[in-house]
């Protein structure tokens, strides 16, 4: 009897028993990259040079060249493609947005600028109205250069007419 006692005591004590499985454990990598926050500047202004009123259009392409009507194109004032400086970590890719349009203004009096051309770093033309990427170079600055066309009317009054655009850059 005493036999059956201590194996039936053997039975319960390690039914009874706890077992754990072994612990593992292991050491997770965290990574944070800073970069130079992008800044851009405009170092040329658009311009599309002087010409005579009527119906007809100016274009100021990416290269710098002014195509329109030689009739109603006169010298004076040399035409120029805008050009802007952005400023950032060297090899970054960014996203440029242009403006699709915008006006230019001499008083109450208005004439649309559309048809926009954006050219990274001298890349291909873009669209403006639409994001299209590309890439800051190894020192740190990318070009970026801006055309449109100009519309003008034989309504449209004499005048110096002016106006802004907005160009934005992220990463």
């Amino acid at each position: 009897m005493k036999k059956i006692f201590l194996t039936t005591l053997s039975v319960l004590a390690l039914g009874v028993s706890n077992t754990y499985a072994a612990e593992s454990s292991t050491t997770g990598k965290a990574h944070a990259t800073l970069l130079e926050p992008t800044t851009i500047k405009e170092e040329v202004q658009m311009q599309f040079g002087n010409m005579l009123k009527g119906n007809h259009t100016v274009e100021i392409d990416t290269a710098g060249n002014r195509n329109g009507q030689a009739q109603y194109l006169i010298g004076g004032i040399e035409p120029k493609p805008g050009e802007f400086l952005i400023e950032g970590t060297e090899n970054q890719a960014i996203t440029i947005k242009g403006p699709e349009s915008f006006e230019v203004k001499d008083g109450t009096n208005t004439m649309t600028v559309d048809n926009i051309k954006m050219k990274l770093n001298d890349g291909g033309d873009q669209n403006g109205g639409q994001n299209f990427t590309g890439t800051i170079k190894d020192d740190g600055t990318a070009k970026l250069v801006v055309g449109g066309t100009l519309n003008v009317t034989d309504q449209t009054p004499e005048g110096v007419y002016e106006g802004t655009y907005d160009v934005i850059v992220n990463y």
